[in-house]
């Protein structure tokens, strides 16, 4: 198990300090988020509201009283939140210092300042993939995707390693790399799938590889987590790459019928 990197130790500090004054969650009655019926017929809701101080969920559940019963019984529980959706992460994670680190379990590594670049690789790719690989990881750390990978359908990742998927083979992929320090923007309008999830960096020295292609190394980075989104159109890839704590993998946009064909049959 890799140790915790700053934003995990800043969120572990800012969370448990919010609950030591008993969270700031808005007082809005039962307002289900989520609703089903289970099979016998009896309707159940979740409710989930984050904490404003520091995305800590608190998660309601109740069933629905049947007509013979006017009253029912809400359980609440609390569920820690992503690094990524603590708020003021980055300026707390920055502030911590080495002997905080130190004491958490982590390891004290220098911040590395991120130096905007765009790039145009010339990736050789070949069984419609190609891969983001930090330190000395190699693809078979990605593939075949195991149990536990995180997933937005067009890309998977565990720590070190990521795999991207492609509509088709090329000899030099029509892909760009923009590395930012901070978030680039989705370019929603000019691409017709656009997912992002978290990469996992132990050693900052990212590159790109793909079967029987060179490799292409990054500048240095810090030794931290960063958020990964891929756009894709019609044979054109993007690649942004920023500083970003740790957050579920979301998907963006998915239109075209090679993307929603892969939510199908994606692991």
């Amino acid at each position: 198990m890799r140790p915790p990197n700053r934003t995990d130790i800043a969120a572990r500090k800012i969370t448990r300090e919010c609950a030591a004054r008993d969270h700031d969650f808005p007082d809005e009655g039962l307002r289900p988020t989520t609703t089903w019926t289970d099979a016998d017929g009896d309707v159940h809701h979740e409710q989930r509201t984050p904490c404003a101080g520091c995305g800590t969920i608190r998660v309601m559940r109740w069933r629905e009283p049947r007509a013979a019963v006017g009253a029912f019984m809400a359980m609440s529980t609390n569920e820690w939140p992503e690094p990524g959706d603590v708020p003021g992460i980055d300026a707390i994670a920055a502030a911590l210092t080495d002997e905080e680190i130190v004491q958490a379990g982590g390891l004290p590594f220098p911040v590395v300042e991120v130096v905007p670049e765009t790039l145009r690789p010339a990736v050789r790719v070949k069984a419609r993939q190609f891969y983001l690989l930090d330190g000395r990881t190699d693809p078979s750390e990605i593939i075949p995707v195991p149990r536990g990978a995180t997933g937005a359908i067009l890309m998977h990742a565990v720590p070190g390693a990521a795999v991207f998927w492609t509509e088709s083979n090329a000899d030099a992929l029509d892909l760009t790399v923009v590395v930012s320090p901070t978030d680039p923007g989705a370019e929603l309008d000019g691409y017709d799938d656009v997912v992002e999830a978290t990469f996992e960096a132990g050693t900052g020295e990212l590159r790109l590889d793909a079967i029987g292609s060179e490799r292409h190394p990054f500048r240095p980075l810090s030794i931290r987590d960063y958020r990964v989104r891929y756009h894709v159109r019609n044979g054109a890839y993007l690649l942004q790459i920023w500083p970003w704590a740790r957050s579920a993998p979301r998907v963006l946009k998915l239109t075209s019928a090679w993307a929603v064909g892969r939510r199908v049959t994606s692991p």
